[in-house]
């Protein structure tokens, strides 16, 4: 049993459109005893989750997919500390993959229960990931995305069309296993989970605690075929055809003239190249007995 001391809430306020004022009212009609800590700058950040997480059993992301990876390398180290979801992002898609509700009542009663399960972390370079990698479309909406101050499904939707009539195809070089493939793709993403984010299923067959990533590689899609890819990405039921290839593996490499590439929604500047892989697993609060 986890005991309210033991809990640590960490606010994202510039994470989707969430009221921070609001989280923390509700965490105290909850209980006056839990505890929290708001993110205000990167600076202070890092020095709290360097020095006072150590304190703490199990540590709450209140955010979306981008806070939970910027707080993965603080813990990834101690096996002691466990990590739960309040989604709150712009997208969720880790936190929808794994059950978390935005139902504090449901969260605590997972949290004080106990159970835990263990999650695939990806590793990119020198950086985690726990959801979704991406280059192409996907990198530059990421980036163009993080500048918006109006987030939400509608401002991705409108991005990701602008992209598709502006947007170059890559071309890119993919190693895996004793295998190599290459071309030009409107865009490549590595699943550890099957969506990006609000329901959106680019990987269906992908599985985030099975130590297999699942990588879709999207040639340039004629404009008659979108609404298919649309539908199909909506409804979970995207397959492998002349313009989508599916590949499975534990480990890879990506060279690619893209700008930039993302790791859970985050764009990064693209480096001479991406080493993925598979190594190490991170603990989880359980969900399975309140889906």
């Amino acid at each position: 049993m986890i005991a309210i001391k033991d809990i640590l809430f960490i606010i994202n306020p510039h994470s989707g459109k969430q009221n921070p004022d609001k989280i923390i009212k509700a965490l105290l009609n909850y209980d006056p005893q839990i505890q929290y800590f708001i993110s205000n700058s990167k600076d202070e950040f890092d020095d709290f989750m360097s020095n006072a997480i150590q304190d703490y059993k199990v540590l709450v992301i209140c955010g979306g997919d981008g806070t939970l990876n910027n707080v993965l390398k603080y813990t990834i180290d101690n096996d002691n500390i466990i990590l739960a979801i309040l989604p709150s992002g712009s997208g969720d898609g880790f936190a929808k993959e794994i059950g978390f509700k935005k139902d504090l009542n449901i969260l605590m009663s997972q949290i004080e229960l106990g159970q835990t399960q263990l999650i695939d972390l990806v590793s990119v370079n020198k950086v985690f990931s726990c959801n979704m990698i991406g280059l192409g479309i996907d990198s530059k909406v990421a980036d163009d995305f993080k500048n918006l101050k109006r987030r939400g499904l509608l401002s991705y939707i409108v991005l990701t069309i602008k992209a598709y009539f502006n947007y170059t195809p890559i071309m890119a070089e993919i190693k895996f296993d004793d295998s190599k493939i290459s071309g030009f793709y409107q865009m490549i993403n590595v699943a550890n989970t099957r969506q990006f984010g609000n329901n959106v299923y680019i990987a269906p067959q992908a599985i985030f605690d099975d130590g297999i990533l699942e990588v879709v590689l999207v040639k340039p899609l004629p404009f008659y075929y979108i609404p298919v890819f649309i539908y199909r990405i909506l409804t979970c039921t995207l397959k492998a055809s002349k313009y989508i290839e599916f590949v499975k593996t534990s480990r890879l490499t990506i060279t690619s003239d893209s700008k930039t590439y993302h790791v859970d929604g985050e764009p990064l500047p693209m480096p001479d190249s991406l080493n993925i892989s598979i190594n190490r697993k991170f603990k989880i609060i359980s969900t399975q007995k309140f889906k």
